[in-house]
């Protein structure tokens, strides 16, 4: 790329790069100077994985089949934004991708729920058992499109509502007073789990009161 393509910018990470190129046929030339560059490597292109990406937007209309790619952890397509001036345009950002959103979940199911309870934790110390984790999740996918992680780390709250349901009797089958119970606990102590201080909590019933 040094030698080749100067004027080129580009991001790699391991075995994954991401090149940016004014035109179609730069990215064409490109991409046949790193296929051609690998070869004499005894190397050779993912061709799964290996694309011309078209970033569409409100300034760039054209159509072309390839208008989204994925890079560490995040998925960059055409997106709403809203201006300074407060109008809605497209454009071209990231924001945690579908396999990211999947890793995300598996974590959760891993949390042994009736583990935690023989154990005989509470709240304060499953937080600090997960709040590393989510702090983590929050610090790498919260910049781009933080309303997608917050929809997700609903999970979390489900999984804390079905420990309730583990813990206390008088919640064994009630699994939306189990989630109120919780939104409860989070508006007296905000600041426990690590997304409740980042802003999501779960609901709360009006008039609830915390026993």
């Amino acid at each position: 790329m040094k030698r080749i393509y100067p004027e080129v910018s580009f991001e790699r990470y391991a075995d994954d790069i991401v090149c940016h190129c004014g035109t179609q046929w730069k990215a064409q030339d490109v991409l046949t100077g790193i296929d051609q560059r690998l070869q004499a490597c005894k190397l050779s292109l993912n061709t799964g994985k290996t694309r011309i990406v078209y970033c569409k937007d409100s300034n760039r209309k054209q159509q072309w089949p390839v208008i989204e790619f994925d890079f560490l952890g995040h998925t960059f397509r055409p997106r709403p934004v809203k201006s300074q001036a407060g109008v809605y345009l497209t454009g071209f950002n990231p924001a945690m991708s579908g396999n990211a959103l999947k890793r995300i979940c598996e974590v959760i199911r891993s949390w042994e729920v009736n583990q935690w309870v023989d154990w005989g934790l509470n709240l304060a110390e499953i937080a600090a058992k997960i709040n590393p984790v989510l702090q983590g999740l929050i610090n790498y996918y919260g910049k781009f499109y933080p309303s997608i992680l917050r929809k997700h780390l609903r999970y979390v709250d489900l999984w804390l509502a079905s420990w309730v349901r583990v813990k206390f009797k008088g919640f064994r089958r009630h699994k939306t007073r189990s989630i109120y119970w919780l939104g409860a606990v989070a508006r007296r102590s905000p600041g426990l789990f690590a997304h409740w201080q980042w802003g999501y909590k779960p609901p709360v019933e009006k008039g609830f009161i915390l026993g």
